[in-house]
């Protein structure tokens, strides 16, 4: 499970104070923002962009350029699939045909209760593993359809599990 902060001022101005307030240090305060949050909260953007006196419109233009920015919250598990050549060969494709049908969204999206977000990424390097999935930095190579619906049954018991306790 992916653990992230709630967007928190206090410890958006312990990263700002950390890396301190010249331009060239944007990157790594986008890296640091993301780290703590799991992505770049739009509260966030402004308080780096009041620190570092630059417009909001320049940290958006520099983070939409590295694909690894979010700008959107990220779920409590983070599931990526691999398409890199070997792992394609291998099934992927069907890999990432059940993961789209049993979570109802797209690569890139969120689950609508914020639980899994789903990531396809062009290559893991676990290419001996083939096909890879990756759920919470966790790797799980030589997947099949059946080790991952099973995964993902892991994933919802727990989900109900963390219901039944909340009632």
């Amino acid at each position: 499970m992916t653990e992230y902060m709630q967007y928190d001022e206090e410890r958006m101005r312990v990263i700002l104070e950390e890396n301190g307030s010249d331009v060239k240090n944007l990157i790594p305060i986008l890296q640091a923002t993301q780290e703590a949050f799991g992505y770049l909260p739009s509260s966030g953007i402004g308080a780096v962009a009041e620190e570092l006196r630059i417009s909001e419109d320049v940290i958006f233009g520099v983070a939409t350029f590295y694909t690894h920015f979010k700008f959107t919250k990220p779920g409590k598990h983070i599931v990526k699939t691999c398409m890199g050549t070997a792992c394609f060969v291998k099934g992927a494709d069907n890999l990432q045909e059940i993961l789209k049908d049993r979570l109802k969204i797209e690569p890139g999206q969120t689950t609508e209760d914020g639980v899994i977000t789903y990531e396809r990424v062009a290559c893991l390097g676990c290419c001996a593993l083939a096909p890879t999935i990756v759920i919470d930095n966790e790797v799980y190579g030589k997947m099949t359809s059946n080790k991952l619906t099973a995964l993902l049954d892991d994933i919802d018991k727990e989900r109900k599990g963390e219901e039944k306790g909340g009632e």
